[in-house]
């Protein structure tokens, strides 16, 4: 059995998987990406699935969370743990950095029972605290 690897990566790399999953180009110049943080997972040197995180502060609250962005692992990788792995991958980067919560919203019903399973709460969003 091939072992999936774990890996914080740019956003040329994301770029290609997310290019693959939503048959756009993604436009990254236009955009500053100073608290975005990618993670790939890898099985045999091939990208299979990535997740963003982007960090939020926010000086109303007096609080650090993290935004949930751009889940997908590719459709003959899925149902094998990787997108519980990248959420782990998230959630513990997101603790380094000091957020308090990490929260995001999904109208995949696969994504659904995905963060469900793993301790989200469902609302208006899914959130879980840290």
């Amino acid at each position: 059995m091939n072992r999936i690897t774990y890996l914080a990566i740019n956003h040329s790399e994301a770029g290609k998987l997310f290019k693959e999953w939503t048959k756009k180009e993604p436009d990254f110049d236009n955009y500053i990406l100073l608290n975005s943080f990618f993670f790939g997972a890898y099985k045999d040197d091939r990208i299979v699935g990535v997740a963003q995180l982007i960090i939020i502060d926010d000086p109303f609250w007096n609080r650090r969370w993290g935004l949930i962005e751009n889940v997908f692992v590719k459709k003959e990788y899925r149902r094998q743990g990787i997108g519980k792995g990248l959420m782990k991958q998230l959630e513990n980067q997101a603790i380094s950095l000091g957020c308090s919560f990490v929260k995001l919203t999904s109208r995949k019903e696969e994504g659904i029972e995905l963060y469900r399973s793993i301790g989200y709460e469902e609302g208006s969003s899914f959130r879980k605290e840290l």
